[in-house]
């Protein structure tokens, strides 16, 4: 599922993939709720993806270039970078 403020339309075709659900969520707490439940999350440069993976107590997959140890407690065996 994609939990984009962007386009969707435009994210889902730069990433060439097909069959993504885009998520419907009526508000931003309908969205970090529903983002929480996720198993493991695709992280993106925001805190709102990390507070969903911290909440969720999920699995955040995070780019390495970004220091999400400056708002986040760092989760061993959670966290990873890529």
């Amino acid at each position: 599922r994609l939990f984009t403020d962007s386009a969707p339309e435009a994210i889902v075709a730069g990433l060439g993939a097909r069959d993504i659900e885009v998520d419907q969520s009526a508000s931003a707490l309908d969205a970090i709720l529903g983002l929480s439940r996720a198993r493991v999350i695709v992280t993106s440069r925001s805190t709102f993806s990390g507070w969903a993976a911290f909440l969720g107590d999920s699995t955040a997959i995070w780019n390495r270039d970004f220091d999400f140890g400056a708002s986040f407690p760092e989760r061993p065996g959670l966290d990873l970078t890529h």
